[in-house]
């Protein structure tokens, strides 16, 4: 007898939807607390997908892959993105708590200067991500204003990448903790991000593999 033949596996292309979803959502920072939730979905049918009979199993372990990455994903860019909330919520503690003395004696017109500069504050941000690859699959970094801060995210650009802007004081109270997510594209083998805040480094990490994700976070302090 002709062996049967496998047919078509409903419940493994909705495992690999579903983990294309979860492994989307894992990598952008806050969403990724929602993640988990069609990250199990994806395990759950990945799982399904293998046990039916006579039913092709391909998209069902990639489904179910994408769905075990996207769960540790979404945890590590988690942890990221609430340790930056921290940080921040210290900084703002702090700088409140500052009271400012009086300076003694007289001043010359260069302390003068230097007083306004320091009261000014802020600085020049860069955040770079650099890779092997020809470009990269996705960038997502923090900006802001005195109205506020916001993510920004930008698809398929040219590696190297960079982006560079001045951010006042006024920003700066909400900017306290920059962060930059970027996922190297298929034919990349490693990806690199780096912040630096007024010429200093203030945060550096390299990820290596297939759609790798490297994640940096620092502070302006």
């Amino acid at each position: 007898m002709a062996p049967a033949v496998k047919q078509k596996n409903g419940v493994g292309l909705a495992a690999l939807i579903v983990g294309i979803v979860a492994f989307v959502f894992a990598i952008i920072p806050f969403v990724s607390f929602i993640a988990w939730l069609p990250a199990l979905a994806a395990i759950v049918l990945g799982i399904i997908g293998l046990v039916l009979k006579n039913r092709r199993r391909a998209f069902a372990w990639t489904g179910l892959g994408l769905g075990i990455v996207a769960w540790i994903i979404a945890i590590v860019v988690s942890f990221a993105s609430l340790a930056g909330v921290a940080g921040a919520v210290n900084e703002s503690i702090e700088q409140n708590s500052i009271v400012p003395v009086a300076p003694s004696g007289d001043t010359s017109e260069d302390d003068g200067s230097s007083a306004e500069e320091v009261a000014a504050g802020g600085g020049n941000l860069v955040y770079e991500v650099t890779s092997d690859g020809a470009t990269v699959y996705n960038v997502t970094y923090m900006t802001a204003d005195a109205s506020g801060s916001s993510m920004q995210q930008a698809d398929n650009v040219p590696a190297p990448w960079s982006t560079e802007f001045a951010v006042d004081q006024a920003g700066l109270l909400n900017f306290s903790v920059f962060s930059l997510v970027a996922q190297a594209d298929p034919s990349a083998t490693s990806v690199s991000c780096k912040i630096t805040f007024n010429g200093e480094v203030i945060a550096e990490q390299t990820s290596t593999g297939q759609y790798a994700v490297v994640t940096c976070s620092g502070s302006s302090e």
